[in-house]
């Protein structure tokens, strides 16, 4: 039978060991919707205002649908179920969400050509219905020879808004003719030949891209492949070339592996702002603080504020500088101190000692040294017989001397410092 001495030594080595696993173990990730909610969908984060399942779990107009039924993955979806969610950001200045469509919006080995020779395709009820914008991380490519494309948009705002309903961005692309070595004419597409090699961006070789104009709820692409007035070999070439007509996040084409008919999904960005419960926002574009009745209805983390969305109307919110976090939850996962001394002095400009304060930063020169602590190499210790900087080099700008010093030296490599009598 073990002592009684022995029993309550060994109890105390187990509750000390306890009790470092459980300093040691990493703290808990903070929630980032409201409680009792399911906040992944396959692989995505779902922060809130977004969600899916209760009502409870999602601001009214930013619901999703976390779609289990079709025998794969999960898959967040957005709208009427064609546009699948891969990234939400809900801090920053501009809150987006990355998405997914599958294919072209016009391809013309599917789609027979409307009257006129045009294709005409609506991108669906997911943004008329639910207030998302394209962003102006998105432009338009267009594929094809002689063919001019169109990205039309409703209108957002009152009569007195500028953002009227139009046409927000559109191109040409053309296939020009061309010699090649043997003094024949050919047509080229060497932009879009099997993976394209260029950058569209002259639209003379088989496609053109274009950005976005202004964000706005789109609502069709329009295409139209002109008539180009060649001998019939010509146009028989140029018809070879299909039409297809993509609005993709900027870059997207320089990342592409395959044709462009053969192109599976296709990613692009959308802004968003609440809109749906709330007073209505300004018509104008106007990019000040909300009123505080929907800042206190909207913005639960006691560190954040809160925009009039632009275009409007509608309103976003935002962490206040120095804090990270998601402003439309309190507590633990609102907006929290950023500790700008964990980031490197390039990062957070500091090259002496960084103290972190709460929403800020300082910064200054470590003991016994002197100078300007936001300048690589800027602290410099004091001769205490002379009362000189003790510089090794020059500084980048040329400037050493701030508080009580009389003057620098330098080592004979260097060029001179200045000299500043305070």
């Amino acid at each position: 039978m073990m002592a009684p001495t022995s029993a309550a030594a060994v109890l105390f080595l187990a509750a000390l060991m306890a009790l470092q696993l459980s300093a040691s173990a990493s703290p808990p990730a903070p929630p980032i919707g409201q409680p009792g909610c399911n906040t992944t969908c396959g692989s995505v984060s779902v922060p809130y205002p977004f969600g899916f399942g209760h009502t409870h779990c999602y601001w009214p107009g930013l619901n999703l649908t976390c779609d289990t039924t079709h025998g794969g993955p999960p898959r967040l979806l957005l709208g009427d179920g064609t546009i699948r969610v891969t990234d939400i950001w809900v801090s920053g200045s501009e809150p987006t969400l990355r998405v997914v469509r599958e294919g072209s919006l016009v391809n013309s080995s599917s789609t027979a050509a409307g009257g006129g020779g045009g294709w005409s395709a609506s991108f669906g009820r997911g943004f008329t219905e639910h207030g998302y914008l394209l962003s102006f991380d998105n432009e338009l490519v267009v594929f094809g020879c002689n063919v001019v494309a169109t990205l039309l948009a409703d209108g957002i705002g009152g009569p007195n808004s500028n953002n009227t309903a139009g046409r927000i961005t559109g191109c040409a692309s053309q296939c020009a003719k061309k010699f090649n070595s043997g003094g024949e004419f050919f047509i080229d597409t060497g932009d879009v030949e099997g993976v394209p090699s260029g950058d569209c961006s002259d639209g003379s070789s088989g496609c053109c891209r274009y950005p976005l104009t202004m964000p706005a709820p789109p609502t069709q692409v329009q295409a139209v492949q002109l008539y180009s007035g060649s001998d019939d070999a010509v146009e028989a070439a140029e018809n070879q070339l299909p039409v297809n007509v993509f609005v993709a996040e900027n870059g997207w084409i320089g990342n592409m592996s395959t044709r462009a008919d053969e192109v599976g999904e296709v990613p692009f960005v959308l802004k968003w702002s609440v809109t749906r419960d709330l007073p209505p926002g300004p018509e104008l574009d106007d990019r000040s603080r909300c009123a505080d009745h929907v800042r206190r209805a909207l913005c639960k983390s006691i560190n954040s504020f809160c925009w009039n969305a632009i275009p409007g109307p509608g309103y976003t919110c935002q962490c206040e500088v120095g804090y990270d976090g998601n402003p439309y939850l309190a507590g633990a996962g609102g907006c929290k101190d950023i500790n700008e001394c964990d980031f490197s002095s390039e990062e957070n400009g500091c090259f002496g000692e960084c103290i972190n304060t709460i929403g800020s930063m300082y910064c200054r020169c470590p003991h016994g040294t002197y100078g300007n602590p936001g300048v690589k190499g800027g602290c410099a210790k004091v001769n205490p017989t002379t009362g000189q900087y003790i510089h090794t080099r020059a500084l980048d700008d040329n400037s050493c001397c701030v508080g009580v010093v009389i003057s620098c030296t330098f080592s004979a490599d260097d060029a001179p410092l200045p000299t500043v009598e305070l």
